[in-house]
């Protein structure tokens, strides 16, 4: 019950009360209140697109055609194209400088000037020897007040009516064997055909019967393509034949060679050769045959004298003429009486250089008989 004397301490206890339940609730709120969030980092904007390269100002001289494709060219030949060179200028323009890539070539075109708008022809010729393969020759050409150059380049393959080919490692069908980039290919099979598509028959392969593939010969009429096997997987390093050396019975493509690419056949000379093997063809017992050898690079330097390394065949040094910076040795190989098959031997050529006398070996071929 309460009473008079008992009310206010009610009452405060009341006040207590009511406070500490205010207190409760504030803090809930407090509780629930959202949590504040870190500003935001600013957005960095994107950068800008990379500004492309200035087009390139095409050079206003020309060439027409760029590269000329000779197609198959005779051993021992010279071959004749044509170039045109256009100028898109509004003024003359005067050729002061045309430089071949080899003395093979030639061409007269220095002092020559192009008209405005205008074009000139280029006659060029390229003069190749009896090594058969890939050529190449190009001319870079520089013009008075432009600078830079024009390049006018010609390849071709020098082969004679019936040539050797393998496939590569690539799968191209390529002049000769590539057993450089795939050693396994020291045995394997080529083709050798007929350009011109006159059948003929193969009388030997390096010195042996040819081992044909699909093909009885005396049983079977001359064809224009055959395959034949060859198998080189057995033999020494040091006795690897660089070339693989083919004889038919046309009259025109007697020998014919093959380069054997291969770790074991790299083929090094102090002197600049203009190419490394010389074929010399079908000679006689006790017989004679004539080639020459470019020898580039010689300056002021001379042959003075070339000895053959094999007995059964002498070389004569016969003369020696100038070929722009190079020398052109002319050779006359004889063989003994004796001489018989093919023969593969080196030359030794002694080159007298500054007062000194330099010796180094040069690869021959021929069959005797």
């Amino acid at each position: 019950m309460i009473t008079r004397a008992t009310a206010p301490v009610l009452h405060r206890h009341l006040i207590v009360l009511m406070l500490a339940l205010m207190a409760i609730a504030h803090s809930g709120m407090a509780q629930s209140a959202p949590t504040a969030l870190p500003p935001q980092a600013k957005a960095v904007p994107p950068a800008p697109p990379a500004k492309a390269p200035p087009p390139r100002t095409p050079f206003p001289i020309v060439a027409v055609p760029e590269l000329a494709n000779l197609g198959f060219i005779q051993p021992r030949s010279t071959v004749k194209t044509e170039f045109v060179l256009h100028n898109t200028l509004d003024k003359p323009v005067r050729v002061i400088k045309a430089e071949p890539s080899c003395t093979c070539t030639t061409l007269d075109l220095v002092g020559k000037t192009i008209p405005a708008r205008g074009s000139i022809t280029v006659p060029v010729e390229m003069k190749v020897s009896a090594a058969t393969g890939l050529k190449s020759a190009g001319v870079g050409i520089v013009f008075e007040g432009i600078a830079g150059a024009v390049a006018i380049s010609m390849q071709g393959e020098v082969s004679y009516p019936i040539r050797g080919t393998s496939v590569d490692s690539a799968g191209n069908i390529v002049p000769f064997i590539d057993a450089h980039s795939d050693p396994s290919r020291t045995k394997g099979t080529i083709m050798v055909a007929s350009i011109d598509k006159k059948p003929f028959l193969v009388k030997s392969v390096q010195g042996a019967q040819p081992v044909y593939v699909g093909f009885e010969p005396g049983s079977e009429a001359p064809r224009v393509k055959y395959e034949l096997a060859y198998d080189f997987s057995a033999v020494p390093c040091e006795s690897m034949p660089p070339y693989l050396i083919i004889e038919t019975d046309r009259s025109d493509s007697r020998l014919i060679d093959m380069r054997v690419r291969h770790e074991c056949t790299r083929i090094t000379t102090k002197a600049h050769f203009g190419e490394y093997r010389a074929n010399a063809g079908i000679v006689a017992p006790g017989g004679s045959a004539d080639f020459d050898v470019l020898m580039k690079k010689m300056g002021s330097a001379r042959v003075t004298a070339v000895t053959s390394l094999d007995p059964r065949v002498t070389a004569a040094l016969v003369g020696q003429t100038a070929d722009g910076d190079g020398t052109l040795a002319h050779v006359r190989v004889t063989c003994r009486p004796d001489a018989k098959g093919l023969v593969f031997f080196h030359i030794d050529f002694t080159v007298l250089a500054n007062g000194q006398e330099v010796k180094d070996k040069f690869l021959v071929y021929l069959v005797a008989e």
